[in-house]
């Protein structure tokens, strides 16, 4: 009797350290189970982000680009207008603002024209801003455009506008006299608001947001 006892106990302490082992081994398979699942969601979480962003770069350069190329023709426009009338004599800032205001240029709410001195300060607008006798002095877009002489457009980075409050990027260009003297900048102001609709269209993962 005291054998088939001794037996059982010894039975009896092999079956729980079976059922120890058995539980660890399935303990362990679900951490790493779980530890699988959480990594391959991070991965397709990282893969779809780099997708959106990629996706979104790339809305992003052809929205400026159209932008630029609406921009062009009229900045041109604008400064040989400019120049032809100040070779005539001095350009009033009522005279200049119906320069920007020519019903020949494009107008929309989503950008307008400024032109700024060659001391920095502005003259008039084509929107109804009072920039008149506010400097701009120390803007990329003007000072890219002073020291340089020749007639490529500048794209100023993102800012604040001074006078508009609204946050805009920049595109410039130089206004020369005829013996090449340096008369001062004209700025295609856009507004970003439609930048940020494109922007808004993508879908965005909720684990990341756009600034």
């Amino acid at each position: 009797m005291k054998n088939i006892k001794v037996a059982l106990k010894s039975e009896f302490h092999s079956f729980k350290f079976r059922l120890f082992i058995g539980c660890s081994a399935i303990f362990l398979l679900a951490i790493a189970a779980s530890a699988w699942k959480i990594a391959t969601d991070y991965k397709a979480a990282v893969e779809t982000t780099v997708s959106q962003t990629h996706n979104l770069v790339l809305a992003i350069e052809a929205h400026v680009v159209s932008d630029i190329d609406k921009m062009k023709a009229p900045l041109d426009a604008l400064v040989t207008t400019i120049m032809m009338r100040k070779a005539d004599g001095m350009l009033t800032p009522s005279e200049v603002k119906a320069i920007l205001t020519s019903p020949l240029l494009p107008s929309t709410s989503n950008y307008w024209f400024t032109f700024i001195n060659a001391d920095g300060i502005g003259v008039a607008s084509s929107k109804e801003l009072s920039v008149m006798g506010i400097s701009f002095n120390h803007r990329d877009y003007f000072n890219a455009q002073k020291n340089q002489s020749n007639d490529s457009i500048f794209i100023g980075e993102p800012n604040i506008g001074k006078v508009s409050l609204t946050r805009n990027y920049f595109i410039s260009k130089r206004v020369e006299d005829a013996q090449g003297g340096f008369l001062g900048v004209i700025v295609a102001v856009v507004d970003t608001t439609a930048l940020v609709k494109v922007l808004s269209s993508f879908c965005i993962t909720n684990h990341y947001q756009l600034t």
